[in-house]
């Protein structure tokens, strides 16, 4: 499932990197590299897909080698400690790169941040946090607030953070990525596309399946699953299904209808919790696609104000909230700033109401 072959180091700039170029593609233009880790404290990079987890054990790797050779040792475990903490996650989407920010040591990041703009012109080096006061306020201090990565506002602008957000891992499966917290998705559309594999790739299909049960169970350094299902706010679903499967196709005796029955079987029940509007990956269902955006940056959509007055799917993220009045011992008191036509609507309502 994983590849267990180390990169070969080169340097470049005096970075030692591990991978391929931060913004290569493969032969279908897919990212080769849609995660990567730095450690500015040793001048180096990890490139590549995989999970971040992966990619320190790999710089860990490098370095026992390279202290082996030089020193006729091994890492100490503080060593290793030390290495790990210096581990900064970074997300490659489109051509910019994207550090994971962290608002109780921004001058590690900025550390990491050093380290890229030696391979990386400044303007194509973003930080997420956009939420995050305290990564907000530094940036400011140090008069780069334009370098915060912006969230999207447009259906298109949406459109296209969502679809910068697949990403691939150590199969052919799909996942959608949140740049802020590391998690992935696996929706209930990519999920099917294993079904064909049963019997026309059975060992693809065992790993594409063994990859999906082992990423849910991991859960990386932020709290966060590795791999969620995606599914509608408060909606959960059992994974231990596919234990079965994969013991199963790990079986060569076992028949193929066997695991096809246990396949169906949990995908209608996946199909179930996920509901009609959220089986089909499509960026044009104004459903599909708020649901993804939420996931992808970590708003509650049952949280918002929209949710809140009942209003139906399609409204979520696609209002503008203005300022209007307050109705407080039994008068109608208008904000300072209040638009005359939204003045005009709610005085209107109001005599309506009040009549």
């Amino acid at each position: 499932m994983f590849s267990t072959e180390p990169p070969e180091p080169r340097f470049v700039h005096g970075v030692v990197i591990l991978g391929p170029d931060l913004f290569a593609v493969d032969s279908e233009g897919r990212p080769l590299s849609p995660i990567a880790s730095a450690f500015p404290s040793y001048e180096g990079l990890v490139t590549g897909r995989g999970i971040h987890a992966m990619q320190v054990e790999t710089f860990l790797e490098y370095l026992g080698d390279k202290k082996f050779r030089e020193e006729g040792r091994e890492l100490t475990g503080a060593e290793e400690k030390a290495v790990q903490d210096d581990a900064v996650s970074l997300l490659v989407r489109g051509s910019v790169v994207l550090i994971r920010s962290d608002p109780e040591d921004m001058g590690h990041i900025f550390a990491a941040d050093e380290l890229l703009r030696r391979l990386v012109p400044k303007e194509r080096i973003q930080f997420t946090g956009s939420d995050c006061e305290e990564v907000r306020r530094e940036l400011r201090r140090r008069g780069e607030s334009w370098r915060i990565s912006p969230r999207p506002h447009s259906v298109e602008e949406i459109r296209s953070y969502i679809n910068a957000s697949r990403v691939q891992v150590g199969t052919g499966s799909v996942f959608y990525h949140n740049a802020p917290t590391g998690g992935r998705f696996l929706t209930y559309e990519g999920f099917m596309q294993i079904r064909p594999l049963l019997r026309t790739d059975r060992r693809e299909a065992l790993a594409r399946l063994s990859e999906i049960v082992h990423l849910l169970e991991l859960v990386n350094d932020q709290g966060v699953r590795e791999l969620s299902f995606f599914l509608p706010a408060g909606v959960s679903l059992d994974p231990s299904p596919l234990d079965r499967l994969v013991e199963i196709l790990r079986d060569e005796s076992r028949p193929i209808e066997e695991a096809e029955r246990v396949f169906d079987k949990f995908a209608e029940a996946y199909a179930r919790a996920a509901g009609p509007e959220l089986t089909v990956d499509d960026p044009d269902c104004a459903v599909w696609r708020k649901t993804m955006f939420c996931r992808l940056c970590d708003i509650n959509e049952r949280a918002v104000e929209e949710w809140t007055l009942g209003l139906s799917a399609e409204f979520f993220l696609n209002i503008r909230w203005l300022p209007g009045a307050r109705v407080a011992e039994g008068g109608l008191w208008f904000e300072p700033d209040v638009e005359p036509r939204v003045k005009s609507l709610i005085e209107f309502y109001w005599r309506e109401w009040k009549g």
